[in-house]
């Protein structure tokens, strides 16, 4: 599974994670030194292209209200707990309204399946045992913008993705974001004051 992820799992970077299957399956391990009473493993599935916009209920808004907001170039966020279905949810919407357009995807993990011809992927590459060869996200943002996508997905927000977040939500491309943190947030606006402490 480590040889076809093209992740490290060794005392030096002693956590891993990637997707088996077709991307069907996440799986994450963490081993010793990290966790010193032995490896931890954890694998669960992905319904990434089981469920659509009508496998979810809508409480404050109608998927016609998101479309209308996508299509004014506003930027959506998703978040929730961890396995709120929050990235299955996001991609949901790209299916619904995004399948003809130019999406350029960013991700840690190569986890968001390309369902349309017109999406590309750009995934951080780290670095080998002596240091080299690493892309970091920074230079995948910047390659991203160069590449001219009519929206760009964020497939995941932790410290310095929230930075990139605000920084392409003012370039002029929609973007559509998955904040696959666990920390519980009551409202956008919450997750907005923590943006400073966050990047």
């Amino acid at each position: 599974v480590l040889f076809r992820s093209g992740v490290r799992l060794d005392p030096l970077r002693p956590h891993a994670g990637g997707v088996i299957n077709g991307k069907a399956w996440r799986w994450h391990s963490v081993i010793p030194p990290m966790s010193p009473d032995g490896p931890s493993l954890v694998v669960r599935k992905q319904a990434f292209t089981d469920l659509g916009l009508g496998g979810f209920s809508f409480e404050n808004f109608t998927p016609e209200q998101l479309l209308k907001w996508l299509a004014g170039g506003f930027s959506v966020l998703f978040f929730g707990s961890t396995d709120s279905g929050k990235t299955t949810l996001m991609v949901a919407v790209m299916k619904a309204f995004f399948s003809n357009m130019r999406v350029g995807i960013l991700e840690s993990i190569a986890e968001i399946p390309l369902i349309s011809k017109a999406w590309f992927r750009l995934v951080e590459i780290e670095e080998d045992v002596a240091g080299k060869g690493g892309v970091n996200f920074n230079r995948l943002v910047e390659e991203m913008l160069r590449l001219s996508p009519q929206c760009i997905v964020l497939g995941e927000i932790r410290g310095r993705e929230a930075k990139c977040f605000l920084e392409m939500s003012q370039t002029g491309h929609g973007g559509v974001m998955a904040d696959r943190k666990s920390t519980r947030l009551n409202s956008s606006h919450e997750w907005i004051s923590r943006m400073p402490s966050s990047a």
